[in-house]
Formats: C-alpha cells, structure tokens, sequence
C-alpha cells in the first residue's frame, strides 16, 4: 500500500462527487486469466473483508497486482481499509 499525497485531504471530498464503486486496476493478461472485461464489476476479498470494483484493465500495472489507487465512501463500496485488519 502507498500513502496519499499530503496535498490530499480526505474531509474535503462531498459524497456526491465520490465514485459508485471504488475502481480496481489490474494488467490484461490478468483480466484475461480470470475472465474479467473491462469496467465490469469485481468482487474482491481478502481473510479480513471484501469490497465490489469497477474493474479497469491497463499495462501500466504488474501481471499479478490489483492497484485501488483510492477508494470511496464506505456506504458506496469503500476501500482497500475494507481488505485489511484492524491492529491498532
């Protein structure tokens, strides 16, 4: 995971002008493995939690890494936070 910008301030962003669902970057050939269009929906899970995605297909990204470069509202389908465990 990456931390956001410090020009990035998550107060300031109203719920309508977030996203539906949050998107999920992942390379061609990976969407071609797994059967995945592009901007069709996606279900992803971890042993913590999971969240649906616009999937969005792009070779910028490695073969085997799904990027949720930011999320949205947890009420619209939330973020990466949403995959991983509370330890603190």
């Amino acid at each position: 995971m990456t931390v956001l910008s410090e020009r990035w301030l998550n107060s300031l962003a109203l719920e309508d002008e977030q996203p539906e669902i949050p998107r999920a970057i992942l390379h061609p050939n990976l969407a071609q493995e797994k059967g995945i269009q592009n901007h069709s929906r996606v279900l992803i899970k971890s042993g913590a939690g999971e969240l649906i995605a616009d999937a969005q297909l792009s070779e910028a990204v490695r073969e085997d890494t799904v990027v949720l470069p930011h999320g949205t509202w947890v009420k619209k389908g939330g973020a990466a936070n949403q995959l991983t465990e509370d330890l603190l």
